[in-house]
């Protein structure tokens, strides 16, 4: 890890807290990615559906 010359190297107790916060917060970032990409997936689903419906009403 590269330091500002007299600065002193933080400890490995403080580089894992640092990895582990950062770690959180990427996982976090990546759920909510997730839970917005499957909110979107649910919409087009919805919108399908009604395609569906739509198509097989006009059909009868």
């Amino acid at each position: 890890m590269v330091t500002a010359v007299g600065e002193i190297p933080p400890t490995s107790q403080q580089r894992e807290a640092l990895r582990a916060f950062v770690l959180s917060a990427t996982t976090a970032e990546v759920v909510d990615r997730l839970a917005r990409s499957e909110g979107r997936l649910r919409e087009l689903d919805e919108q399908l559906q009604l395609m569906r419906e739509s198509l097989v009403d006009h059909e009868a």
